[in-house]
């Protein structure tokens, strides 16, 4: 297959470059999550000891949602830009040698009426099935790998989890490892950007209707979760990388996102600061990646939305996610 020339919103980030050497009749793990805003890569070994090397994390931003809000579909561009990426990842696959893999897709190829043509295209590439993810699905899973944490193991009290995407988020409680309430609704930064932004500026009225919108959206929505929500950890691009904007990193550190607390008051004031921005501005901000400019300021309202809703003055960041979860999966057979 020919693709076009490479598209300015696919980005590379080579979070962390480690690798071992294959060892010999040893099991790989890959992992391919193919989001509605970035496809993410992440491959592992088993040690001795039963836990993992993880050899590689990789993300790349393809925007596969970008124009779906309007026209129901999956735009061609935006699918020549991640069967390109499959390909590449098909590749790094490939050269570490690993022999289990598991992909999954999530809201953007589920919501749109194309995903068959989709789905046979990509699934020709990585040479084998994509599970296409429910909602519910979705979100057990990344419930799964936030509570696989081996720094939560301890934690008995109820788990509340954020997970903010491009095309949906996901919301789930559990305690000892078990979603006990799960929802999925279409509320990811790239909707909520089609959905309320027209330009940028963004400006304060449109930021103060948009957050007034979701909050009333998931009064409702959140109403059972609500029940002993002693803090919320979020997962995904947009908190990630809010962790980095808040720690003004210069690139994407696992050790200084992983864990990292912010408070809604600096999330809100954050929020008002980059409605003054146009996106000259917004690509200045450090630790913002130029391909989230566009999508910052809705995800980062989807996260307020969710404090203000629950109660709680606080987000842990988490690099825990949807992939943790298939890998979890994909080991346990």
């Amino acid at each position: 297959m020919i693709f076009p020339q490479q598209n300015q919103f696919i980005q590379k980030k080579e979070r962390v470059i480690r690798y071992y050497p294959l060892v010999q009749d040893t099991k790989g793990f890959g992992v391919f999550d193919i989001g509605s805003n970035t496809i993410k890569f992440l491959a592992a070994r088993p040690k001795s000891d039963n836990q993992l090397d993880y050899l590689l994390h990789l993300s790349y931003t393809t925007r596969l949602a970008e124009g779906l809000f309007f026209t129901g579909e999956l735009s061609q561009e935006a699918i020549y830009r991640t069967l390109d990426i499959l390909g590449l990842l098909r590749r790094r696959a490939d050269e570490l040698g690993l022999t289990h893999r598991i992909a999954a897709a999530t809201s953007a190829v589920r919501d749109s009426k194309n995903r068959k043509n989709f789905l046979k295209q990509a699934e020709e590439i990585l040479g084998h099935k994509i599970i296409l993810l429910s909602g519910d699905d979705e979100a057990k899973l990344i419930y799964r790998g936030v509570s696989s944490d081996p720094l939560l193991q301890d934690k008995t009290d109820p788990l509340t989890v954020v997970d903010v995407g491009g095309g949906s988020s996901e919301w789930i409680r559990g305690k000892d490892k078990i979603p006990e309430y799960f929802l999925s609704l279409p509320l990811g930064a790239i909707r909520i950007k089609d959905r309320f932004i027209e330009g940028y500026p963004v400006g304060t009225k449109t930021v103060a209707k948009m957050l007034l919108c979701l909050e009333k959206q998931l009064q409702e929505q959140l109403k059972d979760i609500r029940i002993d929500c002693q803090g919320v950890i979020g997962t995904g691009g947009t908190i990630s990388t809010m962790a980095n904007i808040f720690q003004q990193s210069s690139k994407e550190d696992f050790l200084k996102t992983h864990l990292f607390p912010m408070d809604t008051d600096s999330i809100l004031k954050k929020i008002e600061e980059f409605a003054r921005y146009d996106l000259e501005k917004l690509r200045t901000v450090p630790g913002l990646p130029h391909n989230r400019t566009e999508i910052i300021i809705p995800g980062m309202a989807v996260v307020f939305g969710t404090l203000v809703v629950l109660g709680s003055s606080t987000i842990i960041s988490s690099i825990r996610g949807l992939r943790y979860g298939l890998l979890d999966l994909l080991i346990s057979g």
